[in-house]
């Protein structure tokens, strides 16, 4: 089905539930929920918002955890004119309340599993805030607690036949944080016609059906939600939220649910090959397999074309602030694909954006010559909420592109003569030891050969560790138990300098992932050095 997506995201949402009104959008919990369904109750919370939020807040902020108030309270915010910032009951209560004032937000959407959370999060707000509780009928005792708040139940929901959208393509759709190197999340506003960008392309290029089926990976803070959701939606489709997110049901959770269109950051894949999961047909289903968010390694889309022999597999990249993926690769089945240091190519820039490849001087360097990767196009964001100084930091001007302003992604490449693009790294993933350049990338590749696994992330540790510029690397579920330290160090020794041999190598359980399903770097830090 290939669409035509206009500027604004919550009325090409609309276009769809009429013409998709009795069809399944939304499966949680086996409860299935029509597009009719979905509607009508975004419909009522939009037009709660409209009648208690104050016009001059731009954005109302969602607390819940993929229920059906998540994604209801995501549209009706959207269908109020207004920006969505999900919040994670899962973050920190600090970094959540952070993320909620810097939004200026009046309003809160939440679902009843996040009440608790609520009462902590309330604590911490002097202003006076808007509570939507579109599943709870009684809270009198909420009121009584906290007196400053308005609080408004699902029973004085109404529903409004003609809500006025004033959305204009430059409004923002959603604002998502990301973490910053000093520890204080940017935010990123991606505005309704960088979005739009995005699904035009994607719905034009892939051939999405009413009867296909969605996975729902990703949390709600996670701009790779906004693909589940909406080139979901836009097809006609239905998104199929799990019960569980852990890598253990989500091999049960594609055969039970009939998943047709997977999409999932590669370490999910990886702990499923670990976990002997992606067996011979496994998901004869699977029509397409989209891997986004981290390197795709090459070893990982084998195990996952056995599989998945019936899929398309596709590695998509970009950062949030180019609007969920802005290249894409095609896996190939037996044959011969582009990768380099086990790392399948992040491929080609979509044809409707920009890019170009710089060194340290901000200067465009020669096709096979590495250098940072920069963005520019429709998909892209003019600049982070409220932060003119990371803006001014990563949004540059370069002499001989002109006045266009570009966004510098931080992630090292080399473009081949094909105009395939090779991610080797991020520019701090790229560290110095005794005066030597030394790509952490290239490590994990070596000792995943002699480990035989894809479970190993390599980790510079500077002085602040008190360890003096050393590398330490982690494996995690290994296939081999026979491997160890010394095996591994000395096969590091045979195909890497002396200067990229890691100090240890640590073999645990498994690898700690963050909130987004990415190996969690801190975390490893701060238990083993």
């Amino acid at each position: 089905m290939n669409l035509k997506v206009n500027n604004i995201l919550i009325k090409e949402f609309i276009s769809a539930a009429e013409k998709f009104s009795d069809c399944p959008a939304l499966e949680i919990k086996d409860i299935s929920y029509s597009y009719k369904n979905l509607y009508c109750h975004s419909n009522k919370i939009a037009n709660c918002i409209l009648s208690r939020s104050s016009k001059h807040s731009s954005m109302v902020a969602v607390l819940a955890a993929k229920s059906f108030v998540a994604y209801s309270g995501i549209l009706g915010a959207l269908m109020a004119s207004k920006a969505y910032v999900p919040l994670n009951p899962r973050f920190p209560l600090l970094r959540c309340l952070n993320m909620f004032l810097t939004s200026e937000a009046d309003t809160l959407i939440v679902g009843n599993e996040c009440i608790d959370y609520l009462k902590k999060l309330l604590a911490e707000i002097n202003k006076s805030v808007i509570i939507i509780l579109p599943d709870k009928f009684e809270v009198e005792d909420l009121k009584i607690k906290f007196p400053q708040h308005i609080f408004v139940s699902g029973n004085k929901l109404t529903f409004e036949e003609n809500i006025n959208i004033k959305t204009h393509p430059g409004s923002i759709a959603y604002l998502l944080f990301t973490s910053g190197s000093t520890g204080q999340p940017k935010g990123v506003p991606v505005s309704n016609g960088n979005v739009t960008s995005y699904l035009n392309y994607i719905l034009k290029k892939y051939d999405f059906k009413e009867s296909d089926r969605f996975s729902q990976t990703f949390d709600l803070t996670f701009d790779l939600s906004v693909h589940d959701l909406f080139v979901c939606w836009l097809s006609g489709a239905c998104l199929c939220v799990p019960d569980e997110d852990s890598s253990f049901s989500m091999s049960k959770y594609i055969k039970e649910k009939s998943i047709t269109v997977w999409f999932s950051v590669p370490s999910q894949a990886v702990l499923m090959s670990k976990m002997r999961l992606l067996k011979n047909k496994t998901f004869p289903n699977l029509r397409y397999s989209f891997f986004c968010g981290e390197p795709l390694l090459s070893r990982t889309a084998e195990a996952w074309q056995t599989a998945a022999p019936n899929s398309q597999i596709f590695n998509l990249y970009g950062p949030t602030e180019a609007s969920i993926a802005i290249s894409f690769y095609e896996w190939k089945p037996n044959a011969e694909n582009d990768e380099l240091n086990g790392i399948v190519s992040i491929g080609r820039i979509f044809p409707t954006q920009d890019y170009c490849i710089i060194n340290s001087k901000n200067e465009i360097v020669k096709s096979g010559t590495k250098g940072e990767l920069c963005l520019s196009g429709s998909q892209v964001i003019d600049g982070y909420f409220k932060d003119e100084e990371n803006t001014t930091k990563h949004f540059i001007k370069i002499p001989e592109k002109r006045n266009i302003i570009w966004y510098k992604t931080g992630d090292l490449v080399i473009e081949a003569g094909n105009k395939n693009i090779y991610f080797i790294g991020r520019t701090d993933s790229e560290v110095k030891i005794s005066g030597y350049r030394v790509n952490l990338f290239e490590v994990d590749h070596t000792i995943a050969e002699v480990a035989d696994t894809e479970s190993v992330v390599t980790i510079y540790a500077g002085q602040e560790k008190n360890v003096s510029n050393k590398l330490f690397s982690f494996i995690g579920i290994l296939a081999n138990n026979k491997i160890n330290e010394k095996t591994v160090l000395n096969y590091c020794k045979e195909h890497l300098p002396w200067y990229m041999i890691p100090e240890k190598v640590f073999f645990i359980n498994k690898l700690p992932l963050n909130e987004n399903g990415k190996i969690n770097r801190k975390k490893l830090i701060e238990k083993y050095l």
